[in-house]
């Protein structure tokens, strides 16, 4: 979480402590799905306040990351060309989390790229390796730590553009982890 957002933020330095500490919320919770993952017979998951906290806390962050994203979004509309590869990665990174955030949050589907059959609700789920998330669609569901994965993907293709906003090392423009279909 460090490099990449000093690199993609280089110009923004106070968004840097934000950030830093959502990215603390997503190293704890990415350490508390690897024990539920390790130990899922540990009777802290079977106790209901424990698990409601993890989901508030996963909830807190998709929120959190979002408000990053949008902002980070609508200063690309306005400062860079379409089409720019900035301009589209930030955009594909707002809309990934959107897709879990708006039927969380306002409880409707996201109007942005709107996938047919999205819920308006985004419905909680475990995976059976631990990770935490959001059924929001008949066969989708969204793990956060696969939307945190894909926030630092962005933040590294991000610190590598120029101000025009090219990529300067581009990779295939793969999603490092996409979210899990069930």
């Amino acid at each position: 979480w460090v490099a990449p957002s000093h690199g993609a933020l280089r110009n923004r330095p106070d968004q840097l402590s934000k950030l830093h500490g959502l990215a603390a919320i997503d190293a704890e919770l990415f350490l508390e799905e690897a024990l539920i993952h390790e130990r899922p017979s540990d009777p802290r998951y079977a106790d209901p306040v424990q698990v409601a906290r993890l989901l508030t806390l996963s909830e807190l962050w998709v929120m959190g990351m979002y408000e990053f994203a949008r902002r980070w979004a609508e200063e690309a509309r306005d400062n860079l060309p379409e089409g720019s590869d900035h301009r589209v990665l930030v955009h594909s990174m707002r809309d990934a989390l959107a897709r879990v955030r708006m039927p969380m949050a306002k409880e409707k589907p996201t109007s942005r790229r709107k996938i047919e059959g999205d819920f308006g609700i985004a419905i909680p789920v475990a995976f059976t390796d631990g990770k935490v998330g959001w059924q929001v669609g008949p066969s989708a569901a969204i793990a956060r730590v696969d939307l945190a994965d894909d926030v630092i993907c962005t933040l590294e293709r991000l610190g590598s553009t120029n101000q025009q906003g090219t990529i300067q090392h581009s990779t295939d423009g793969a999603r490092s982890s996409p979210p899990i279909q069930i």
